[in-house]
């Protein structure tokens, strides 16, 4: 896997909607009082994302610890995509290019799988902690 520069026209920043999008829902719900897991209320175990909202919420108050422990695998995300962002912002606006990761089908199906079994270990660790 590498980076590659790209023209800010050729980059696929449709990519970013589906995040902003979650985020956006996840949040307006909260601030709506909508505090429960659907999937937990009819189940009674934690969803794979269960403490994502409250994770993002921490974060956005500086408070790492608590949301690493609210939900790991989102936290993680959310510093990588937050370190993404400043990373690109600046390439654009020194070089007016955008970092895009590139690799062979192989390298993402390796990250893909690699994912799915972190977000297996974090729905473990969600479980074990109650929720």
């Amino acid at each position: 896997m590498q980076l590659k520069l790209v023209k800010p026209a050729d980059a696929p920043l449709w990519l970013a909607l589906p995040g902003a999008g979650w985020a956006a829902a996840m949040a307006g719900a909260y601030m709506a009082g909508v505090h429960r897991c659907l999937f937990k209320w009819l189940t009674g175990i934690p969803c794979p994302t269960c403490g994502g909202t409250r994770a993002l919420l921490h974060l956005l108050r500086g408070e790492l610890s608590a949301a690493w422990r609210a939900q790991p695998l989102i936290t993680g995300l959310l510093l990588g995509l937050a370190a993404y962002t400043v990373t690109a912002a600046v390439t654009l606006v020194w070089r007016r290019r955008l970092p895009v990761l590139q690799a062979s089908r192989r390298a993402w199906c390796r990250l893909a799988l690699l994912l799915l079994g972190l977000a297996v270990l974090n729905w473990g660790y969600l479980i074990a902690r109650g929720g």
